[in-house]
């Protein structure tokens, strides 16, 4: 659905993430479900939700900027989290453990 780029905020001399709609989707779906994604980080606020920088078109691609947080990805985060839970599953002969 989009990509996201580590950029620099010359600006403010700082690290960010910019969520990028890929092109084809934009074209096929219009844009709304990722002005909406938009509208909906704009106004969340959680201590362990990051917030919204930035958003705009340039280009014509839609876009949104976030802070850059250092560590590991949420897709690798996920994927050790996955592991864990099977290996937990599979330990306790399928059943779940509470």
């Amino acid at each position: 659905m989009a990509t996201v780029y580590l950029a620099e905020d010359l600006k403010h001399g700082r690290r960010v993430a910019i969520k990028v709609l890929h092109p084809e989707l934009s074209a096929v779906l219009g844009g709304e479900r990722f002005l909406g994604e938009i509208k909906v980080t704009a106004n969340l606020q959680h201590p362990h939700i990051l917030g919204l920088i930035d958003s705009g078109e340039a280009d014509g691609l839609l876009y949104y900027v976030m802070p850059y947080v250092t560590g590991e990805s949420l897709r690798a985060r996920g994927s050790l989290f996955s592991n864990a839970l099977l290996q937990s599953v599979t330990a306790g002969s399928g059943s779940y453990s509470t």
